[in-house]
């Protein structure tokens, strides 16, 4: 028996994103018992992902929600995030089509201590796979509209081929039929 993996969904890569994110920061921290304050900014519509951060956050320290129990601040900042869907190609002559997604997390952050800044940057993080066209609305969250990305058009063209090379192929059958039935 053969295991297959299941695609990821998109909200699902966003969350792998910031888990990255997250760790790549924490590797500046200090990891002794100090508690840390999360502030998380972005978009309204990226409120849903404060969660996610500070799960993360709180796998790598100890993290409170109150400010003013903590000497360390992490002021984290989703800048944007990006779904694209690339042209869809054939995969082999009578294949399913597919396409490469590429999901992009854009943000900053700054760490405080004692109200003074320690560190700041920037970070980008990318995912890219490929994924069957025909199911992507089963990867995008109706909720979240950072989850979407315009969809390209099936090619015209290669959608002619295949039943032009059906009826070439029932055409020849049928001649080579009549031409050696009547011989």
């Amino acid at each position: 028996m053969v295991s297959v993996a299941q695609t990821k969904t998109n909200i699902e890569i966003i969350n792998s994103l910031i888990d990255s994110s997250i760790t790549d920061i924490s590797k500046d921290f200090v990891f002794e018992d100090v508690v840390y304050y999360l502030q998380f900014n972005g978009a309204p519509e990226h409120s849903i992902l404060k969660n996610q951060a500070l799960y993360s956050l709180s796998k790598k320290v100890n993290v409170t929600d109150n400010k003013t129990k903590s000497i360390k601040s992490l002021f984290y900042t989703v800048k944007n995030i990006s779904t694209i869907y690339l042209d869809p190609y054939k995969d082999g002559l009578f294949g399913s089509y597919k396409m490469e997604r590429q999901i992009s997390l854009l943000g900053n952050f700054l760490i405080y201590e004692n109200d003074a800044v320690v560190k700041g940057d920037e970070f980008l993080k990318t995912y890219r796979d490929t994924i069957d066209y025909d199911r992507v609305k089963e990867y995008e969250s109706i909720s979240f509209s950072f989850t979407h990305g315009r969809i390209p058009d099936e090619p015209f063209f290669a959608s002619l081929l295949e039943p032009a090379i059906a009826v070439a192929s029932i055409a020849a059958t049928v001649i080579l039929f009549f031409t050696v039935r009547s011989n």
